[in-house]
């Protein structure tokens, strides 16, 4: 595997982590969560930007956003009683198309 997709993956895992925490953080009112939240984060940027050492930014960039978008979308529905509809289960399916597309095709120009 290219370390480039594990520190990918690291981040969108961290980034998913922060938005959790950001839910419970309450607005920064709350200190462990907003502890968490800000160490994620922070993690998650890192990742992104040694992932840069491997691979495109524009590749990275719209991984990370789009993996992200899909498991925070599915951990709002799952553990923070976020509602589920149709828009919301289409939209990010498109969203993910093009994170896939992006990614099985060929980068040569």
């Amino acid at each position: 595997m290219n370390v480039g997709w594990l520190l990918v993956g690291i981040a969108v895992i961290s980034d998913t982590i922060a938005c959790y925490f950001m839910d419970k953080a309450q607005g920064f009112t709350q200190l462990l969560p907003s502890i968490v939240t800000l160490l994620c984060t922070a993690c998650s940027i890192f990742c992104v930007t040694q992932a840069a050492q491997y691979l495109e930014i524009g590749l990275i960039y719209s991984v990370w956003s789009g993996l992200a978008i899909l498991l925070i979308t599915t951990m709002g529905i799952l553990f923070l009683g976020e509602s589920v509809t149709l828009s919301k289960i289409l939209f990010t399916g498109l969203i993910i198309i093009g994170t896939v597309g992006l990614y099985i095709m060929p980068n040569k120009a």
